[in-house]
C-alpha cells in the first residue's frame, strides 16, 4: 500500500473531483470525508491518521503477515521509504 496525495480538482455538493494519474476521478464526498471511496480498486480517503490509517494498517498486515513471522518489509520501514 502506498500513501499519495492527489490534487483536488473541484468540490460539488455530493462529489469530490480529483486528478489521479492524469484522469479526473469523481468520488463520493461523504465516503472520502468519513471513510474510504474506491475507484478502480484504488482507495481514496481524506486522512492519513486515525481510524482510516488503522484500517489500512490492518489490511496491510492481513495481506503480508502471512509471508512469515515478519512481513518482507516492516510497515514502519516502508513508510520511511515513502
Amino acid at each position: 500500500m502506498l500513501w499519495a496525495e492527489v490534487p483536488l480538482a473541484g468540490l460539488l455538493k455530493t462529489k469530490v473531483r480529483v486528478c489521479y494519474r492524469g484522469e479526473l476521478v469523481l468520488l463520493n464526498r461523504g465516503r472520502v470525508a468519513y471513510g474510504v471511496a474506491y475507484w478502480r480498486g484504488v482507495a481514496f480517503t481524506a486522512s492519513r491518521r486515525g481510524l482510516i490509517a488503522f484500517m489500512f494498517d490492518q489490511e496491510w498486515r492481513a495481506r503480508y503477515a502471512r509471508l512469515g513471522k515478519r512481513a518482507a518489509m516492516p510497515l514502519d520501514a516502508a513508510c520511511a521509504v515513502l
